[in-house]
Order: C-alpha cells, then structure tokens, then sequence
C-alpha cells in the first residue's frame, strides 16, 4: 500500500508542478502584454511643388506619390503610453532620421548617414504623450544620396527611416517609423511599429516552459527510478530464496480467507516464521498457512 501511495503522490506533485507553472507562466504573460496600453496616431502627408497637374497643395497619407513633385513630407507623430495601473513611468525618448543606402538591388546595405533630431532622457510622467511635428525636404535627402551616388559612380536604392523611440524603464523599447524611398520614381511611404518587449516576454516563457519540462521530467525520472529499484530489488531477493519458491502449473486453490501483501519480504517472512514454502503461479505468489491464504501480485 506504501508503495502505491508514494507512486501516487510523486505523480500527483508532478502535474501539480506542471499545472501550476503553466498558470503562472499564463499570468505572468498576461501581466506582461497588459502592462502598458499603447495608442499610436502617427500619421503624414506631403506637402508639393507648384505645379499645373495637381490641383491641391497636399495629398493625404496612404497614397502613392511623384518623388520629382514632393516639396516637404510632413510627420505627425502621436503616440500615447499608459500604465493601466495608473503607476509612474520612467521613460527616455529620441526622434532619429537615418538615410541607408542599399546595392545590388536592394539586398546589400553599405551606407548609413544618421540625422539625430530630437532627445530627451530620465524622464518620469504619469503617462507618456508624445505629439511632435517634424517637415522634412524632400530634396535634401535626395542631393545626399546623388552625391553619393557621383562621387562612388554607383546605383543605389535609398531609404530615409524616421523613427521616434521610446524606452521604458531602461529595458522595455518601443518605436513607430516612416520608412520613405529617396530616390524612386514614384513612391509608397511605409509605417513600422514595433514593442520589442513582447519578444522578450516570449523568451521569457519560453525559459519558464524550458524549467517547468525539466521539473517534470525529473520527477518521472525519479518515479521510474523507484519502480526499477523496486523491480530489482525484489529480483535479487526472488532469487536468493528460490529454494523456497515451489512453481505451479496451474493456479492453486484458495481459501476464503485472503491477505494481499504489498511486499515480497513480507510474503517472505511469513513463510520463514511458519516454516512453509512459497507457491508461484506465474506473476503471483502464496503462503497458505491455517486456513489463511497470503497473496503477493508481482507487477510485470
């Protein structure tokens, strides 16, 4: 009965263990994705030349545009941070324009020039609000990129990245983008967000889940350990007194009186204090001693 009740309970704890990592891991990730409510209202729109086809001084974002016709690209960024338990935030920021040259039709990068523009550090609100309106020539980037272009003799495709970053607590960082083609034709103008804290909260719970299959794993181990020493143990013993062990051909008749015993050693001892032998019929072993009929069931 020891026994089973051991196997039982390092089962029971096993996926105790498990269920309750998982919980945790659950909360934790929750806690995690929910601990800052983001809103992000960037938006753009491009102001033009003076010219006799369009017949408006701007064109809304999401469009596709004329590169030759864009006068100045207008960036509002709005960005709002909230902790949702109304906690201070810690909070630095930097607003950053970076041209990147790219050969070979895109695929490998070889210049960088970087525009810092705005910075501000170790700064602590109640929440973050970040409202900037930035204008950016068109043609000055585009003179940048033609120089580079004369003075290597090289065709390369260019891209202006503006981005504002956020960083949350010195660790958690947050950033919104315009990515602007320079040097193209006709252009689209893309936005890129990213809250790279995400990613390590999975590499977090991926940590968690990694412990948590350990734990269980080891617990099995151990389980399956007991149940082999067990099995061995009773083995050496089975064979140190097979004198004492008559095997039968066919299952023995019983008495009305049966005892169950956990352990061989005990079926052992009972024999050795009554002076009798052990009958075997395949897996399960008896003393009968008085009427009484003492029985052992080997497990396979």
């Amino acid at each position: 009965m020891t026994s089973k009740v051991n196997k039982l309970t390092i089962l029971m704890i096993s996926f105790f263990i498990l269920a309750f990592s998982f919980f945790l891991i659950g909360i934790s990730k929750n806690k995690k994705e929910e601990l800052y409510k983001v809103n992000n209202e960037t938006d753009y729109d491009i102001s033009l030349k003076a010219n006799t086809f369009f017949s408006d001084e701007k064109m809304a974002s999401h469009n596709y545009y004329v590169s030759s016709s864009i006068q100045n690209i207008n960036v509002y960024f709005n960005y709002n941070l909230k902790n949702i338990f109304q906690n201070n935030i810690s909070y630095s920021y930097k607003i950053n324009a970076t041209l990147k040259g790219y050969a070979d039709d895109g695929t490998k990068l070889i210049w960088t020039k970087d525009f810092p523009l705005e910075k501000a550090n170790n700064l602590i609100a109640k929440e973050v609000s970040l409202k900037k309106n930035l204008v950016f020539n068109y043609d000055y980037y585009l003179d940048y990129v033609k120089s580079f272009q004369t003075t290597y003799n090289l065709k390369i495709n260019a891209y202006l990245y503006v981005r504002l970053s956020l960083e949350i607590e010195s660790k958690d960082d947050y950033y919104v983008e315009l990515i602007i083609p320079i040097n193209d034709k006709v252009i689209e103008i893309t936005m890129n967000e990213k809250n790279t804290s995400k990613e390590e909260d999975n590499k977090v719970m991926n940590s968690y889940l990694v412990i948590v299959i350990l734990f269980f794993i080891i617990a099995i181990t151990i389980l399956g350990f007991k149940i082999r020493l067990k099995k061995n143990k009773e083995s050496n013993i089975i064979k140190e007194y097979k004198n004492y062990i008559i095997k039968l051909l066919n299952e023995p008749t019983t008495h009305n009186n049966l005892i169950y015993l956990t352990k061989f050693e005990n079926l052992l001892a009972i024999a050795e204090n009554n002076n009798t032998n052990i009958l075997n019929y395949q897996n399960t072993y008896y003393v009968i001693k008085d009427n009484i009929c003492y029985i052992y069931v080997r497990r396979a």
